[in-house]
């Protein structure tokens, strides 16, 4: 009989400089936040469109979410720095894709024939 194994690592990493640290917190805090823009999007555009329990969710097209640099733009600091900027691009453009996959997800279990 076939017998499957899964495995799972768990990594630690420490930054080597004060100035990586302040880079990796400011990448997940840029995440963090474009998520979170998503998400706050989707909810205005649910409450505008008279959103009933049970419907399915609609995907980011239908809903014209704005792109990852429109969102960075909206949040600047009191400087008029458009402070999502500082982060990496990959780790922003990681959050609108885990937003797309998580609708995606939540139609698939919700939604099955």
């Amino acid at each position: 009989m076939l017998e499957i194994v899964n495995r799972g690592y768990v990594y630690r990493a420490a930054p080597i400089s004060q100035e990586v640290e302040m880079y990796l917190r400011q990448c997940f805090g840029a995440d963090r936040k474009i998520y979170n823009l998503h998400v706050a999007h989707l909810y205005n555009y649910l409450e505008t469109n008279n959103y009933q329990i049970g419907d399915k969710l609609p995907s980011l097209k239908k809903m014209r979410m704005p792109t990852v640099s429109m969102f960075k733009k909206q949040c600047v600091n009191e400087d008029n720095e458009a402070y999502l900027y500082l982060g990496d691009a990959y780790a922003s453009n990681e959050a609108k894709q885990h937003f797309n996959k998580a609708i995606t997800a939540f139609n698939k279990m919700a939604y099955k024939k």
